[in-house]
């Protein structure tokens, strides 16, 4: 008959292997989400820097009341 403890001592053993292996996983898909969110954050962020936009003269439109009239 095998010793109970011993039993129990090799079940908390694979326990806390799994545990490690889980927690290591949690790890590293937290850091490919970081990875991820700060690539998307600097690709907007050169999207919004380059765009057309942008590089054009500030258009301002006047409403039609002070729009300056050719006839006069």
């Amino acid at each position: 008959m095998s010793n109970p403890w011993s039993d129990i001592e090799v079940y908390n053993r694979r326990t806390e292997a799994l545990a490690e292996r889980l927690e290591l996983r949690i790890h590293a898909l937290a850091w490919v989400l970081t990875a991820i969110v700060l690539a998307m954050r600097l690709i907007a962020g050169r999207q919004d820097l380059i765009s057309d936009e942008s590089w054009d003269a500030p258009s301002v439109e006047l409403p039609a009341a002070e729009t300056p009239s050719a006839g006069i």
